[in-house]
């Protein structure tokens, strides 16, 4: 995916966006820390618009709420997860707990249904996390949050609705969303 960013990013400035979201999870962690906002100047430098990427939206969302310790499900391998802890570790972060479904195509992570991210949020708590957080764009959370937080009583932050709310943010907008997570309302 990084070598189709600049020309990703040139068809996007055509469509007047005022901001641009690297949307997947993964693809703007993998390398590391400082991965993602290298991302967000490449596409800048491309396209003059403001950017971000999924795994800076985490880690703003994170700060945000003064979370220190931190449990992780994700659909993804034990190497991609691997690279996960390294890269929330390097950022700050401990992370108590990661747990992984293993699944290698992103064809059938899109086809989970939300009842799944609810089990994996469930399964990936620790009493001693005071947030969890569910990774990978392609997966469906945004309808469970809420429900998740009242059971497990503490934040739940998925890929996607860390992305809507940095943009958001970003945009100094304003908007507070309520029945989709705590972080929405901020």
């Amino acid at each position: 995916m990084k070598k189709e960013l600049r020309r990703a990013s040139r068809e996007l400035k055509t469509a007047g966006v005022d901001i641009i979201v690297y949307g997947c999870t993964s693809g703007s962690f993998i390398m590391g820390k400082g991965f993602d906002k290298e991302i967000i100047k490449e596409i800048e430098m491309e396209t003059g618009i403001t950017a971000t990427t999924v795994s800076t939206a985490l880690i703003d969302a994170l700060n945000l709420l003064k979370a220190r310790k931190i449990a992780i499900g994700t659909p993804y391998s034990n190497d991609i997860n691997e690279r996960a802890r390294k890269f929330f570790e390097d950022n700050g972060f401990e992370v108590i707990r990661i747990i992984g479904l293993n699944i290698a195509r992103d064809v059938d992570i899109g086809k989970l249904e939300p009842y799944v991210a609810y089990k994996l949020g469930v399964r990936a708590d620790d009493k001693s996390a005071d947030c969890i957080l569910l990774l990978c764009t392609d997966i469906g959370t945004i309808e469970i949050l809420d429900l998740l937080e009242k059971i497990l009583k503490k934040p739940v932050i998925s890929s996607n609705q860390a992305a809507l709310w940095h943009v958001l943010h970003l945009k100094n907008l304003g908007i507070k969303i309520k029945g989709y997570g705590s972080l929405l309302e901020m």
